[in-house]
């Protein structure tokens, strides 16, 4: 069955109800007026909220994106097994990967249903660690009740930088503090 489209060139109008849409859009952080550019229409026809028609091409930008997913980070510690315990009984994470590989063991965690995995990384011990009082650490981790699973990790031994989760703009924050002195920042964003 074919059935005819209007060509892009060809001005179909909008319905109603998407008038109705751009009348009623939101103002959104970024944008320059209230009206969404383009609204769904059928079969790779979009309606902009200023009336023209434009052809949307499947996939578009597709070929452009070669990245997909964050697979790992790294956290730079002198002691696996210590980390390891650190980051699964004191915050909670589980353990995901451990084998030997041919640079060293190949050791990760995970926060549970996450795909983002963590590898503690053998390294002999540093000079210190980048950033100053006030810089994020290496690996931000969210929580839904920062302040509640505050006081279960310091409970099973998590140092801290800051006596208790602080209020900020964008929500909660606290700073825990590996065995190797890697601040992982522990964040919960503010509920509107």
């Amino acid at each position: 069955m074919n059935i005819a489209l209007p060509s892009p060139q060809q001005d179909v109008g909008l319905s109603d109800g998407n008038r109705a849409l751009c009348r009623a859009a939101p103002l959104a952080p970024g944008m320059r007026s209230g009206r969404p550019a383009l609204l769904p229409s059928p079969a790779g026809i979009r309606h902009g909220c200023d009336g023209r028609t434009r052809t949307v091409v499947a996939n578009e930008g597709i070929e452009n994106r070669m990245l997909t997913n964050i697979m790992y980070v790294t956290i730079y510690v002198t002691d696996q097994d210590r980390a390891l315990e650190f980051y699964t009984e004191g915050l909670g994470l589980e353990k995901r990967l451990d084998f030997p590989g041919p640079d060293g063991r190949f050791l990760t965690v995970g926060v549970p249903d996450s795909p983002v995995e963590i590898i503690l990384w053998s390294h002999a011990p540093a000079a210190g660690q980048p950033g100053g009082a006030g810089a994020p650490g290496p690996l931000i981790l969210e929580s839904e009740d920062l302040r509640k699973d505050f006081e279960i990790m310091r409970r099973r031994g998590v140092v801290f930088e800051e006596s208790g989760p602080v209020d900020y703009p964008f929500g909660v924050r606290v700073e825990a503090v590996d065995p190797d002195g890697n601040r992982i920042s522990l964040r919960q964003s503010r509920k509107p």
